[in-house]
């Protein structure tokens, strides 16, 4: 699996350009050094374009919640998934 940088990738054009080619050619790019707070993913999709507004807001929170109706409350292992792709075509990132 590639993986580049996060803050290499805001900061670098060639390493962003590296991370979106990757993304498109593999499917998936792992980003390491990201800082542990909220707002992270709002930079990397400002880095490249802009962010589009979902029923959920233009990013999930995921938060562990007392009896959880969904695995995106809980702490569990949230496997490799997508979200609603039929909803956009072509689907986005």
């Amino acid at each position: 699996m590639p993986t580049l940088n996060f803050e290499d990738v805001l900061k670098d054009d060639e390493h962003a350009y590296k991370w979106l080619s990757s993304l498109k050619k593999v499917g998936i790019v792992r980003l390491t050094g990201a800082a542990d707070k909220h707002g992270e993913i709002t930079k990397l999709g400002k880095r490249i374009g802009f962010l589009y507004l979902t029923f959920y807001g233009h990013t999930w929170q995921v938060q562990d919640k007392i009896d959880a109706n969904n695995v995106a409350y809980t702490t569990g292992k949230l496997s490799f998934h997508t979200d609603y792709p039929a909803l956009h075509h072509p689907p986005g990132v």
